[in-house]
């Protein structure tokens, strides 16, 4: 491919991830302040899902500190659900990408002690906001974690 193409493609890419964001940003404007006992059941998933798939978005605009920020706010307000786990396992992938080795082990410590407290039939829930891209993200950061940690460079 030509890289004036290419180049176009990516910052069309770019461009529909900023419009993205700033949808979700909106649905969640449109579903605050109103009480969740007046909200449906599907709009409980969109409002919910709104915020993961904000982190999403910044997360591929490759703006980890936004993703970071959007992923902690899910962690936060669904603590009580697994889906919260989605939020702590792409905390830990952001870190990584801004290289805060650190930040990243204590973060997957914490994911994993908070994966612990759910059983696995949680997982066959077809409306949690968790597709095979965040598990593969999630292994792949756990694995450079641990090559990090044996080489002794868990900082």
């Amino acid at each position: 491919m030509p890289q004036v193409q290419r180049d176009e493609l990516e910052k069309t890419r770019t461009e529909r991830l900023r419009d993205a964001l700033a949808l979700f940003a909106q649905v969640r404007l449109a579903f605050s302040g109103r009480p969740d006992n007046t909200l449906a059941e599907s709009e409980k998933i969109y409002n919910r899902n709104s915020l993961f798939y904000m982190g999403d978005c910044a997360y591929e605009l490759a703006d980890y500190e936004l993703a970071i920020k959007h992923y902690d706010e899910a962690r936060a307000e669904y603590a009580a659900e697994p889906s919260s786990l989605v939020a702590m396992v792409q905390i830990v992938n952001a870190y990584i990408r801004r290289g805060e080795w650190a930040k990243a082990a204590t973060a997957n410590e914490r994911a994993r002690q908070h994966l612990a407290k759910f059983p696995e039939t949680v997982w066959s829930n077809p409306d949690l906001p968790m597709d095979k891209k965040h598990w593969e993200r999630w292994l792949d950061s756990r694995a450079l974690l641990d090559q990090r940690a044996l080489a002794g460079n868990g900082q």
